[in-house]
């Protein structure tokens, strides 16, 4: 009997093991919080859980972050600092009333998930 409560328990794990997502090693650790902050806010907007304005003042909260972040500013988390600048910005726009660039905030919310390693919405 212990031997199998073992086994499930090995199984177990190591299912789980296989669908957690990791940071990409290009990113650190700092820049994939803040990241995955935006990304969840953005998603939010998207999914209609909150308002462009809110979205907007949760993503601009996070982006003031990146100026305490240490490390090195390599190239991806340059990039991911960026889209989330761009987020902010674009959502901004959105809530002033500015629906024609309303379109691109999906399209630099994919950008932003395919550097945190997450997955693509579709349009």
């Amino acid at each position: 009997m212990k031997r199998i409560c073992c086994m499930i328990i090995v199984l177990a794990l190591l299912l789980s093991g296989c669908f957690l997502k990791s940071k990409p090693a290009t990113v650190s650790g700092d820049c994939y919080q803040i990241g995955m902050s935006v990304l969840e806010a953005t998603d939010d907007y998207l999914d209609g859980d909150i308002t462009a304005i809110v979205a907007a003042g949760q993503i601009q909260n996070r982006c003031r972050e990146f100026g305490g972040v240490q490390g090195d500013l390599t190239t991806d988390n340059q990039a991911v600092e960026n889209y989330c600048e761009i987020l902010s910005y674009t959502l901004t726009l959105v809530a002033d009333g500015d629906h024609i660039n309303a379109g691109e905030i999906i399209n630099t919310r994919n950008y932003l998930a395919a550097l945190l390693g997450e997955d693509y919405r579709e349009q």
